[in-house]
C-alpha cells in the first residue's frame, strides 16, 4: 500500500471536514447521498441480484437509510438541530407509515429477485424501528454491512482478519488524528454552528472517515468484478 494512496485517503477525509465547516447543509446532503450509494453497493455485492447496476445500488441504499432515519425522525431531528442544518419536516402520520412502506418495498424487491437475504434484511430493519436510532443503525451497520464488507475484503485480498487489521493501521491512525483535530476545533469554537455538542462533532467525524472509504471500496468492487457498475 503506497504512501501516496494513504495520503490521498486521509486528505479526502480532511477536505470533507472543511466542507462541513463552510457549507454544512451541502455536506449533509452529500453524506446522505454517498452513504445510500455505499450501503447499496456493499449489500448488493452480498445479495448478488440479477443484472446489478448503479441504480439498484442507490435505490437499495436509499430504502435502507430512509427507513432507519425516517423511522427515528424525532431522534434524527434532535441531532440535525444540533448540527444547525435542515430537519425532517413531514406529517406525523406519514412519518409513522413511510418507513414501513420503504421496508415493504425492500422486502418485495427481495421476493422479486428471489433473494431471501434481501427479505430478511428488510424484516430485521422493521424490527429495529422500535429501538433507539443509534441501536437500530448499529445493528444494520455492524451486523450486516460491515460484516459483509470485511468478508469481501478478506476474499478479495486473500488475507485473514489479522493481516487486514495490520494493513488498516495507517488509516486507523489517520482517523484518530482527524478525530482529535475535530475535538480541538470544537474547543476552539470552530464548530460554533454545531452548538458545541461533542456528539454532533463525532457524527461529522464519522462522515469524514466514511467519504474516502466509500471511494476506496467502490474502486475495490470495480477491480474485483471488472465492471463499471
Amino acid at each position: 500500500m503506497s504512501a501516496a494512496f494513504v495520503a490521498k485517503y486521509l486528505g479526502a477525509g480532511a477536505a470533507y471536514l472543511v466542507l462541513w465547516l463552510v457549507a454544512p447543509n451541502v455536506a449533509l446532503l452529500f453524506f446522505l447521498l454517498f452513504s445510500a450509494w455505499h450501503f447499496g453497493e456493499g449489500d448488493m455485492q452480498q445479495f448478488a441480484p440479477r443484472q446489478p447496476s448503479a441504480i439498484k445500488h442507490l435505490l437499495w441504499g436509499a430504502l435502507v437509510l430512509g427507513a432507519i432515519i425516517l423511522g427515528h425522525a424525532p431522534e434524527a431531528n434532535l441531532l440535525l438541530n444540533n448540527m444547525g442544518v435542515f430537519q425532517i419536516s413531514m406529517d406525523p402520520q406519514l412519518l409513522q407509515w413511510l418507513p414501513i412502506g420503504l421496508l415493504l418495498s425492500a422486502a418485495g424487491w427481495g421476493f422479486a429477485e428471489r433473494r431471501p437475504a434481501m427479505v430478511l434484511s428488510a424484516l430485521m430493519l422493521a424490527l429495529c424501528i422500535k429501538l433507539p436510532l443509534i441501536t437500530s443503525f448499529g445493528l444494520y451497520f455492524i451486523g450486516q454491512h460491515s460484516l459483509n464488507t470485511w468478508g469481501h475484503l478478506k476474499k478479495g485480498f486473500q488475507a485473514d482478519s489479522l493481516l487486514l487489521f495490520r494493513k488498516a493501521l495507517p488509516f486507523t491512525a489517520g482517523a484518530f488524528t482527524i478525530l482529535l483535530f475535530s475535538l480541538a476545533a470544537l474547543n476552539a469554537g470552530w464548530f460554533e454552528a454545531f452548538n458545541g455538542h461533542a456528539v454532533t462533532v463525532f457524527f461529522v467525524f464519522i462522515s469524514c472517515i466514511s467519504f474516502p472509504h466509500v471511494i476506496a471500496m467502490h474502486g475495490f468492487y470495480r477491480a474485483r468484478s471488472g465492471a463499471s457498475v
